[in-house]
């Protein structure tokens, strides 16, 4: 047997901002609402059972019943990525994971009943044990499981874990299929994936997909997608992206008076003081008692530049 040398795993990569804590809705309900009780002495209706616990959100009982119904259905792909789906609500993304020996292995491979994750070292794997998320995840998606629901939950386990750039790979290997789906949290995974591993450009791109399937939220959506791309070139010391982002926003949300004076501030500091002056006047139109109302006042007290040598 391989040597073990257990210890808590620290990835240390948990990211909270990008991948809210989906609910039993959030991963599209498995099938139709269970309407009648089915006994458990029946294979399929063991399964149903199961889908029933999941849509009441109860996963302790969830996964009792998954392995109550192994014996009989065997190791369904399908109840992996039901279990899966039940351990990744109960935080248990990688389960009890300890660094392992294990010669000639190699990061992503199965080996016995682990999953080896990532190299420690030489011939050491950070390994995931099957009471996991992302061990049943992955044996139910390498047993051929082709679905929506499995290839989403694959990326918010990496993106909980801190790794959006392999999260969005994943999705990005899937695209068409992602694509093609009527489920919207596709989109929406898709956009928040890129946004998390700082993809500006695909991000724009799903926000516009967005945009042109919701109609009737295409202003809201691209607003907000253009104002927090400005916030984003703001950060990066990128002014002449961050004013354009600006613009653009407000020509969605043009009675937002924080985004007006988001770009009138940033047109005073590209020296455009006219240009500031007219959004600062507009921010005051827009919220008379906004918190920056003194500031904004000195400034238009400034009056406009001065033009150098004798009239």
């Amino acid at each position: 047997m391989p040597r073990v040398h257990t210890r808590l795993c620290k990835l240390g990569l948990i990211l909270a901002a990008c991948a809210p804590h989906p609910t039993a809705d959030s991963l599209t309900s498995p099938d139709q609402p269970i309407t009648s009780r089915p006994s458990e002495d029946q294979p399929d209706l063991s399964v149903a059972l199961v889908r029933e616990a999941l849509q009441q959100q109860r996963w302790t009982l969830a996964l009792e019943r998954i392995r109550r119904a192994q014996p009989q259905v065997g190791d369904l792909p399908l109840l992996d990525f039901y279990a899966a789906w039940a351990y990744f609500e109960l935080g248990q993304l990688l389960g009890a994971a300890e660094v392992r020996e294990v010669p000639g292995g190699a990061a992503g491979q199965f080996e016995g009943n682990r999953l080896l994750l990532e190299n420690r070292g030489p011939q050491r794997f950070l390994c995931c044990p099957p009471e996991s998320a992302l061990f049943r995840l992955r044996r139910a998606l390498d047993a051929g499981l082709s679905d929506v629901r499995a290839h989403l939950l694959h990326a918010r386990i990496w993106l909980r874990l801190g790794r959006p750039q392999t999260a969005l790979e994943l999705l990005k290997s899937q695209e068409p299929l992602l694509l093609e789906t009527n489920d919207p949290q596709a989109l929406e995974i898709l956009s928040e994936a890129a946004w998390a591993a700082e993809r500006p450009a695909e991000y724009l791109r799903y926000s516009r997909i967005m945009g042109r399937r919701n109609p009737d939220r295409r202003t809201e959506i691209l607003g907000q997608a253009c104002a927090r791309l400005a916030g984003y070139y703001a950060r990066r010391g990128q002014p002449a992206l961050h004013r354009e982002f600006c613009r653009r926003a407000l020509r969605y949300l043009p009675f937002e008076p924080e985004l007006t004076l988001q770009l009138a501030d940033a047109e005073w500091e590209a020296g455009q003081i006219e240009a500031a002056q007219q959004l600062y006047r507009r921010t005051l139109e827009l919220s008379p008692e906004h918190p920056a109302r003194q500031r904004i006042i000195d400034r238009l007290a400034a009056g406009p530049p001065q033009m150098s040598g004798s009239p």
